[in-house]
């Protein structure tokens, strides 16, 4: 590739990943967002459920303490479906693990090229072409040798959309001028608290629960507040009756969630026994 976009008036140089700021330290929430239970639909390609988890409010880059993610196993494993999903969700393919290795790594390294994959992450970021792992690798160094013909057809096919004929200098991608640890990744609009994100992405609750429930939670913080700045002194009566209408409205609730209040009781009792495991 190198001869092939240097007659085109590109540079190839090589950054190291580490050094630069695709490289971060994984946040509390995206280790919280990241689980076996949701590994296991990744494995079994199961896409609406994986969907469900991942428009829920967790991560959008769930990974272990190591930068090992969620998105590089959909890469690795050449699943062009799980990583629209991603991507439709806010998913970053300027990131690294902590052997330097970035998404584009893992869609080289698969058992049997998906040029779809590698399509959505280079069409995103060109630069990744130009990153090396920690061993001093660039991603297309992964290509199984019995793929190369394969990846060389593939490549002249993109050569003019991904590396047009320039005079001037390109420009790589700012990361590659950013220090490590400077960018991370940013928690979703429709974020989940911490302790949620957790329980859903290991199926100790559905995305629905958790929503309810934290929408419970704002709900409450506002009535509080409106409470604390009101003047006004209900009688007895009045609070009874405010009682049973609360009661009346948190049955519609739980309806409309096709939930019963002993519904509710159980995800609470979840909840306590996965913060109990979390203590342990």
């Amino acid at each position: 590739m190198d001869v092939m976009i240097h007659a085109r008036g590109y540079s190839t140089r090589r950054y190291r990943t580490l050094q630069t700021g695709y490289y971060c330290k994984p946040t509390k929430y995206q280790q919280a967002s990241y689980h076996v239970n949701i590994v296991k639909h990744v494995r079994n390609h199961r896409v609406e459920e994986f969907r469900s988890i991942l428009s829920s409010g967790i991560s959008p880059n769930p990974c272990n303490a190591y930068g090992e993610s969620l998105l590089h196993m959909v890469c690795r494993r050449g699943d062009a479906d799980l990583l629209e999903i991603m991507l439709e969700n806010g998913s970053s393919v300027q990131v690294a693990d902590d052997y330097g290795r970035t998404p584009l790594h893992d869609a080289c390294w698969a058992a049997t090229p998906s040029f779809d994959t590698v399509e959505q992450i280079a069409s995103r970021d060109i630069t990744l072409f130009h990153m090396t792992d920690s061993r001093g690798a660039v991603p297309l160094s992964y290509v199984r040798r019995e793929h190369w013909s394969e990846w060389i057809d593939f490549l002249e096919r993109k050569k003019d959309t991904w590396w047009p004929p320039i005079t001037g200098e390109d420009e790589p991608s700012e990361l590659v001028d950013v220090a490590p640890n400077e960018r991370p990744i940013p928690e979703p609009a429709n974020a989940l608290t911490i302790e949620l994100a957790g329980m859903v992405a290991s199926g100790v609750m559905s995305p629905s629960e958790a929503r309810y429930l934290q929408d419970q939670d704002m709900e409450d913080m506002d009535a509080t507040s409106s409470d604390e700045e009101s003047d006004d002194d209900s009688s007895e009566d009045d609070s009874d009756d405010d009682d049973e209408s609360s009661s009346v409205d948190e049955e519609e609730e739980f309806e409309a969630l096709g939930m019963t209040r002993a519904d509710m009781d159980d995800i609470l009792k979840r909840m306590k026994y996965s913060n109990a495991q979390q203590v342990q």
